[in-house]
């Protein structure tokens, strides 16, 4: 019952969070294979993405971590900052994101960072959903996951 209460405060909270919510957790449109750096690298997948009724393009991403050393970053972040024991956040599967892009579609903000751990949405080890004031937009770099992700979204 206070799963369903926080589902529906983050849905109401962000349109773009919303639309993350409503996807099936199996399905994938694109695959990006893994990006990043010799040292950081994970497996990118956008499963959504559009422009939502006020104009706004967004993109869904999942983050899987076949490199090690990325997936223990991710973990030492989840105790290091949020206080979780090892066993709760060693069980870190995904992170989901759900990006925003300015309309001119030169800048991005993550409104919803989601760490998962399992295959479904339901089992969530952590999440931030940042509002208006806290976003901060970075420049979008095409050969990165999220400006791949601008180039899937239609004009």
């Amino acid at each position: 019952m206070v799963f369903a209460l926080l589902v529906a405060i983050v849905c109401s909270a962000s349109p773009a969070a919303a639309a993350w919510w409503e996807l099936n957790p199996t399905e994938r449109r694109d695959d990006f294979g893994l990006l990043g750096t010799e040292t950081s690298r994970a497996h990118w997948y956008v499963t959504d993405y559009g422009i939502r009724e006020d104009g706004i393009p967004f993109a869904v991403l999942r983050t899987y971590y076949p490199h090690e050393p990325t997936r223990q970053a991710i973990i030492e972040l989840l105790m290091g900052n949020f206080g979780y024991s090892p066993d709760v956040a060693g069980a870190l599967f995904f992170t989901a994101r759900v990006i925003e892009y300015t309309r001119d579609r030169t800048q991005f903000a993550e409104v919803y960072v989601g760490h998962l751990a399992q295959r479904t949405v339901d089992n969530i080890i952590h999440e931030t959903i940042y509002d208006d004031s806290a976003k901060v937009f970075h420049p979008v770099v095409a050969s990165h996951a999220v400006g791949r992700a601008l180039a899937l979204i239609p004009r």
